[in-house]
Order: C-alpha cells, then structure tokens, then sequence
C-alpha cells in the first residue's frame, strides 16, 4: 500500500496543474488542493491529516469522473472505511447551509 499511496501523492501534486495543459484528456479543471491545513480540523478515525486531503481530493476527483491512477484509485478504495465516510461528513457537515456557524474575519 506505501506504493500505490506514494503515487497517489504524485496524482494530488500533477493532476490538473500547468504541467499538463494541453496534454490529451488530463488538462482538465482537478478540485482545489488544501495547502494549509485549517485551524478547525481536529484529528478523527485514525487517519492523518494528510491522509485525509489525499483522500477528500480524490472523492472529489472521482464524484467529478477526472482521471487519476490506478494505484491513487485502489489506495482510495482501501483508505476508504465507513468510519472515514462518516467522520468527513461530520467534520465538512458544518459547512452545509442550515449548519453554517457565523464566521468572523
């Protein structure tokens, strides 16, 4: 799994930057990375930081139907735990719109 999860790191540093403009079906417009990780997140289920962005971008890749690896999609597919699904939504669920706290500069 450090292999196929090595290269997934790759997909999140290259796919959808300017590196590939303009080659044949990968100059699509990729999700945003997060850069900075968020005062807010707090760790939850087991899993890195780190982990959690690789993970979150690639959902988000896959829901969209971009390309990524085959080793970034088996490593998603193995990542991937009810325990994971649920904490995302509780932790992202703040930002849906009946949720969303007042949020101050």
């Amino acid at each position: 799994m450090a292999r196929y999860k090595l290269l997934t790191e790759l997909d999140y540093k290259v796919l959808g930057t300017s590196i590939l403009r303009g080659a044949p079906g990968l100059g699509q417009e990729y999700p945003p990375r997060i850069e900075v990780k968020p005062f807010w997140v707090k760790p939850f289920v087991g899993i890195d930081f780190k982990d959690f962005k690789l993970w979150t971008w690639l959902r988000a890749t896959k829901a969209l139907n971009l390309p990524i690896s085959e080793e970034a999609d088996k490593w998603y597919k193995y990542i991937s735990t009810e325990d994971l699904k649920e904490g995302a939504i509780k932790l992202l669920g703040i930002f849906k719109e009946e949720f969303a706290p007042e949020l101050d500069a």
